[in-house]
């Protein structure tokens, strides 16, 4: 082909696409300049959130639980990111699914009692009543007698409850686990009566 001819279509085809040409050579040169300056991803933290509603009062186990990584800037003051920090205490207010469980959403480890009165400790029957109580809580204390059962403590405040490896059922008599164990503040008299009756078993508590 001659030479003339070859440079007059090169020419036309230049003519023909140069503004195409120009407007993507434009676009990549944004492209390039846009990664270039665009930030770094924020770096991001866990977080253990709640994989379904749960309701005040829950104990908190290991399928309650999942864990999340969301941005640092939006993590909330308290939040928890070890679920096994976590298992086995009770939540004081209800946890929205997806929500990021916080210390102030936890009831206290235990509750102080208040001057006067004693701490007791209680080994209820079942252990899956125990599983239910949470510091602070009221409760009245039966004992199962031969002449049937009776309330021996009325409103007693549950100050602690020893946390449990595993999660008992119902029915779980639960007899040298610390699970059925209970600590509860009581006035002199009462705490007497309760110390009294710790040593026959056969007691269950009565939420209120």
């Amino acid at each position: 082909m001659d030479a003339r001819i070859l440079r007059r279509r090169l020419t036309a085809l230049w003519r023909r696409f140069r503004r195409p040409l120009a407007a993507l050579l434009a676009f990549i040169g944004v492209l390039a300049a846009l990664s270039v300056v665009r930030p770094a991803p924020p770096p991001t933290v866990s977080a253990i959130v709640a994989v379904r509603d749960l309701p005040s009062g829950t104990r908190l186990q290991s399928g309650d639980l999942t864990v999340i990584q969301i941005p640092a800037d939006y993590l909330a003051p308290g939040a928890m990111g070890d679920p096994g920090e976590a298992e086995g205490l009770t939540l004081s207010a209800p946890l929205a699914a997806g929500e990021v469980l916080t210390r102030t959403r936890l009831a206290a480890a235990a509750v102080s009692h208040e001057r006067g009165t004693y701490a007791v400790p209680l080994r209820l029957d079942d252990a899956g009543v125990a599983a239910l109580l949470a510091p602070g809580m009221l409760i009245d204390i039966v004992r199962d007698a031969r002449g049937g059962a009776e309330i021996i403590a009325d409103g007693v405040r549950v100050i602690t409850v020893p946390r449990r490896s595993t999660t008992p059922s119902f029915g779980d008599s639960g007899q040298g686990e610390s699970g059925s164990l209970v600590l509860v503040a009581a006035d002199r008299t009462t705490a007497i009566r309760l110390a009294a009756a710790g040593t026959t078993g056969d007691l269950a508590a009565i939420l209120r």
